[in-house]
């Protein structure tokens, strides 16, 4: 018996440290909005330095049709760190800890959908995000938050649902009934502008109150200049010694983790990266375009906006519509 319980101990000791990092870079990004792009550029560079090749990476990619995980642990001895955490976490201490004369008015605000923000479910719970990236609390904390602009944005995240095979984000409740969204303008009005705000000020607002403590970023300039995007992101995290010492690894990162490069991978997987699409010939990367919005609004849609952010002191013009 006593054998069976040092076993038992031994195991749960192994287990716990091989899924709980000592240290971890904590990425939220906003739906559509670099999440994937984050993701697959952290494990190709972790990959090529652990001295693999690029056609090394890719072949065991396709072997196995890997799917790059919210999780993605990198070498600790090089990076200083145990893994990077990417998804569409909420900011953590701003529910418990937030008092401004916004959060009523944040609190009337819904995710329509259980799926954003991403839960810290209890695998997530053992990296005890609520102290080790909470800024209310841990004043050593680092956030970086992702978002873009809430036209394209509501646009990507409509046009993504309609493909995608998490079917129940087509829908929402009113008075306890399951409706399904009859259009963008009825997604956009009912639940888009809502997620969108509840998200991003969660981030904003603890910014304000903690602005070294957090990294807010836009999709645009990440497509625009991936290099200077991620060479914030390292000097940010203190590790821009990691360019330094290895450029060529760096510049070879950005350059796998491309749109192009993306999609070749998922030509050779015969579907796409994230194997969240009901046709396997559909892509992550939908459309990234900035300002595709423009293909899809009606000025009525964009003043529901307009006056959707004035009430949270935001003027939507500064939001890099383009």
């Amino acid at each position: 018996m006593k054998i069976f319980q040092h076993a038992n101990q031994f195991l749960r000791a192994k287990f716990h440290e091989y899924i709980v990092p000592q240290k971890a870079a904590f990425i939220s990004t906003m739906s559509r909005s670099g999440t994937w792009r984050n993701r697959e550029f952290f494990f190709f560079f972790n990959q090529l330095l652990n001295e693999k090749t690029e056609d090394q990476i890719i072949n065991e990619m396709v072997s196995e049709k890997k799917k790059i995980q919210y999780l993605v642990k990198v070498n600790e001895k090089i990076f200083k760190l145990n893994a990077f955490l990417i998804s569409h976490w909420h900011c953590p201490g701003f529910e418990e800890n937030y008092n401004g004369n916004l959060k009523d008015k944040w609190n009337n605000l819904e995710y329509y959908n259980e799926e954003i923000p991403t839960k810290i479910r209890p695998r997530t719970r053992v990296f005890n995000i609520n102290f080790q990236f909470n800024p209310y609390k841990n004043k050593k904390s680092k956030i970086i938050f992702y978002y873009r602009n809430p036209l394209d944005q509501c646009v990507a995240l409509y046009n993504a649902i309609q493909k995608s095979t998490n079917y129940e984000m087509n829908f929402y409740f009113e008075n306890q009934k399951k409706k399904k969204f009859q259009n963008l303008e009825e997604f956009i009005e009912i639940a888009g502008i809502d997620m969108y705000l509840k998200h991003f000020l969660s981030f904003k607002l603890t910014s304000d109150l903690y602005p070294k403590n957090l990294l807010l970023l836009t999709y645009e300039d990440m497509v625009t200049d991936p290099e200077k995007n991620f060479s914030i992101v390292l000097k940010f995290l203190e590790l821009d010694f990691l360019i330094k010492k290895f450029k060529k690894k760096f510049l070879k990162a950005l350059e796998m983790s491309s749109i192009e490069n993306i999609k070749k991978i998922e030509k050779l997987y015969g579907r796409s990266i994230s194997n969240s699409y009901v046709k396997s010939s559909d892509s992550q990367i939908i459309n990234g375009k900035i300002g595709n919005w423009k293909n899809f609004l009606k000025n009525d849609s964009i003043d529901l906006f307009e006056k959707r952010f004035r009430k949270f002191n935001l003027d939507i013009k500064k939001f890099n519509i383009k």
